[in-house]
Order: C-alpha cells, then structure tokens, then sequence
C-alpha cells in the first residue's frame, strides 16, 4: 500500500511502473510504455476520488484502482471508495450496469462478493444498508444465474429426449411401406401404415371373389330340362292350319272327279254335284290324315331333341365336370395368399405398436416432464428476474452518493473535430 502510496506522489506510472513524460501541448502527463495518460489533477491529492471516478469512467480501472487504495489508505470508511473498489474488481463503470442481470452474472466473482462483504463492514453505519442491498442483489444474480443454468441444462435434456424420440420414429418409419408416385419421382414418400395395406387388399380380395362368383355363376348348363323347358316357353308359336290348299278344293280334285263321271255317262250336272260332294270328303279324310301324320311327326322331333339334349347335357357336365373345383381353386388360393399377407402386416403393426408402447412411451413422458419443468423455471426465473429489478431500483435509493454517469472534457482542444458529413 505504501508503495501504491508513492507512486501516486511520484510521477510515475500506476499501471507500468514507467516513468511519466510531460505533454505540454495537452496538458496531461503520458506513459512512453503502455500509452495511459493522465491529466494534471492527477496527482493531488485533494481530488483523488473525482480522478478515480473519471478514470472508472473511461475504463482505466488499473488507475481508479490506485487512486482507490490511496483513498481507503486514509480513510477506510469512505463510501466512494469502497464502492469504486467493487466496480474495479467488477470491471464496471457504474452501478447502472448492475440493473441488468444478466450483465450482472459476469461481474459477479468472488473476489467481488468479497469486495462487498469488506464494504459492509468498513463502511459507517448508516451506509451498511446500500452495500447489504448490494449484496441481495448479487446474490439474486446468483440464483437468477442457477436458474438459467437449471434452465439450459432442461433444454439440453428436452433435445436429447427429442433426438432419442426421433431415433425411434425413424425405426419406426422403418416397419412402414413407402411408396412413390411414379409420375412425380420428386415428390415425398408416401407412407402406409400395415393396418392400412391390409384393409386395402381385403378389399381386393373382396372385390375379386364378387367378380369370380359372378363369372361362375354365369356358367350354368344351358341343356338341362329345366332350361330347355324355358326357352320353348319363350319361344313364338303358331297354330297349324290342317285345311288343305284352296286349289285341292276347287281345282285338281273337281275338275279330275267331273271328268271321271262324265267319262261314265253321267250328266255334267250331277256329275259337277257329285264330284263336289266327293271333293269335299276326301278333303275332310285328307284332314285327319294330315293331322295325325303332323302330330306323330311332332312326337318324333320332341323324342328325338329330347334324347339329343340329354346326350349334350351329359356331355356339357363332363365337360364341365372340374368346374366347382376350378370355383373353390380360384377363391381358396387368393384366401390362403390374403391370410398369409395379413398375418405378417398384422405382426408388423404389432412391432409398431410394441415401439410405441415400450421404447416411444417413456421418452414422450420424460420430454412431458421436463417441458412441464421448463415452464415451472421459466415462471421462477421471471419471478427471480423481477424480484432482482426491485432489489436494484431499491439500492439506488439507497445511494448517498449518486455516481456521474457523464465523462467531462476539460481541455476543449481534445474534442475531434466533427466531420461535416456525419
């Protein structure tokens, strides 16, 4: 301390050791070392403080520091000191870097709390108040620091729970069938879920036993008696006319009967009478002739199409003797193939579902946990943060000695000059 003391009566530098060089054009003593200047009044010692609270002002906190230590050497109760101390080890210019917390978090080092603790009990009575306010106020940086820290760490946490819950959905996408749209190779994947493949060809399947019984269904025996039955039911018919032709009657059987009498002798009269009469008979006799002839012709034709239809029936159903097997072939196979399909979706959904339940599911309520946790900080940091801007506002009205915020120029020839574009 002495040796601080001296160099503050000796004109030499407080930061190098170096002695100080003259500057007679700006009135102020330079160090041809490290570059520091100093003005005039620096070293009288009447006005220590009003140079250390310049030099704090400017950033020369090796400077305010001496000047500080010589003033606490005479009197260790001064307030102004023992505050500018604590801005020197802070690495502050003033106190109002204290109102943001987070400025306030890298400021705030042991060597400061032990500052602040010195000042406590040093300082005269009346003073004992601001510094221990000071002290709260540090020490709620402190907390408001944890809780930022507590709150970085959850957020670290919450990302690693995430990429953990991305891994899993990853593998899990995996067990999912991805598909492509073939007219847009640059378009997404389209994923499908198992469950959904599956109802998609139960469907199919569901679709194709309709259009397979329809196609079998049509395929019946067109010669059974059943269906030969029907179609003559469906068929026009028409009466038969037994009446003989018109020139039977009045034509070649008169004519030939009148000439056959008249060759006899017989009167052309009666001879015309009685080949009509005659005529007239035998076409009544060639009637029944007729008839019957048709109607056994009718009973021939009907036995010979029944044996006929009989003999294609037959033929038919040995033709088509496999055919409810080839049904059950064409509806069992594609059943078999659609069971053994659905079975290995449905195990594939249940390995989804199993990822779901035992891998997913303590993760996602980890990550609700810590998001729920994150909220809770959150609300407890604000509250920090708004209980330290309280404890600030407080020590300012503590202050006996408010502090100069502005940096005096005392040589107007020091000012730049301003540019005149600016």
């Amino acid at each position: 301390m002495a040796e601080n003391i001296s160099n503050l009566k000796k004109h030499t530098c407080p930061t190098c050791g170096g002695q100080l060089i003259v500057n007679e054009v700006r009135k102020m003593y330079e160090c041809p070392f490290c570059g520091v200047t100093f003005d005039y009044e620096y070293f009288r010692e009447d006005d220590v403080l009003e140079r250390a609270s310049r030099a704090i002002r400017i950033g020369e906190f090796h400077s305010a520091k001496e000047a500080y230590e010589f003033m606490l050497a005479k009197e260790p109760s001064n307030f102004e000191a023992l505050r500018g101390m604590i801005l020197v080890y802070a690495g502050a210019r003033s106190t109002a870097e204290f109102a943001d917390p987070k400025k306030l978090m890298t400021k705030n080092t042991p060597v400061v709390e032990e500052k602040i603790q010195y000042a406590i009990e040093h300082c005269l009575p009346e003073h004992q108040s601001y510094f221990s306010k000071m002290k709260e106020l540090f020490d709620a940086a402190h907390v408001y620091e944890e809780g930022l820290n507590k709150s970085k760490d959850l957020r670290s946490d919450q990302k690693r729970e995430y990429s953990e819950m991305q891994r899993i959905e990853d593998k899990k996408g995996e067990l999912l069938f991805q598909f492509r749209d073939p007219n847009d190779p640059a378009a997404d994947m389209i994923k499908m879920h198992p469950r959904s493949v599956a109802g998609c060809l139960i469907a199919l399947y569901v679709f194709y036993a309709i259009f397979v019984l329809l196609i079998f269904g049509a395929m019946k025996n067109p010669y059974t008696k059943a269906t030969s039955e029907k179609t003559r039911s469906t068929k026009a018919t028409t009466k038969v006319n037994y009446t003989m032709p018109e020139y039977f009657n009045n034509y070649m059987v008169e004519k030939e009967l009148k000439e056959m009498y008249e060759k006899r002798g017989m009167d052309p009269a009666e001879a015309s009478k009685k080949a009509a009469a005659d005529a007239k008979n035998a076409q009544k006799n060639m009637q029944k002739y007729v008839a019957i002839d048709y109607n056994s012709i009718l009973n021939k034709r009907s036995e010979e199409s029944e044996s006929q239809r009989l003999e294609k029936e037959k033929k038919w159903n040995k033709d088509h003797a496999n055919m409810e097997r080839n049904r059950m072939l064409f509806l069992l196979i594609p059943a078999g193939v659609l069971v053994l399909a659905c079975i290995y979706l449905f195990h594939r959904e249940y390995r989804i579902k199993k990822i779901e339940t035992e891998t997913m599911k303590p993760y996602r309520n980890r990550a609700s946990e810590i998001t729920d946790e994150i909220l809770k900080n959150k609300e407890s940091t604000n509250r920090m943060k708004t209980n330290f801007t309280h404890l600030y506002q407080e020590m300012k009205k503590l202050d006996p000695v408010p502090e100069k915020v502005s940096i005096p120029v005392t040589d107007k020839r020091l000012r730049k000059p301003r540019k005149r574009w600016e």
